[in-house]
């Protein structure tokens, strides 16, 4: 059994069909569509799991934060935290813009700006793993 031109070329000159040839197009065929479906996801369904990844992005954002800032004295605790609360708001703006500029349905909407405070948070992670006061 080979792949032609994205079809897949069943019966070979020469040979017969017979039921491991059936079996093995089968096999082939059912792996194919199986592929198909776990990659295919509903809308809700990738609007949760782009939820869920940002709810651990912030828990390990969350955690990096308070390393860091139990090693420092209390003037460069009090810039850290000043320095977190602008980025904060700097994150849900930039966000919320992402989101509205995109011209998209309000669902894409939601999961654009779930993207975004992802890939945001993200990048604040590794800004405080590299921040030196």
């Amino acid at each position: 059994m080979k792949i032609i031109n994205g079809y897949f070329q069943v019966f070979q000159v020469g040979k017969t069909l017979n039921k491991k040839t059936i079996m093995k197009f089968l096999a082939t065929i059912f792996f194919y569509f199986a592929t198909l479906v776990s990659y295919s996801q509903t809308p809700q369904a990738e609007l949760e799991k782009s939820e869920q990844k940002y709810k651990k992005l912030d828990k390990q954002l969350n955690l990096v934060y308070k390393t860091k800032i139990s090693k420092l004295t209390n003037e460069q605790k009090r810039a850290l935290k000043a320095l977190q609360i602008e980025w904060i708001k700097y994150k849900e703006s930039h966000c919320d813009i992402e989101a509205s500029d995109s011209g998209a349905s309000s669902h894409s909407k939601q999961l654009i700006y779930t993207e975004c405070l992802a890939d945001e948070t993200s990048k604040r992670i590794t800004f405080l793993k590299n921040y030196k006061p």
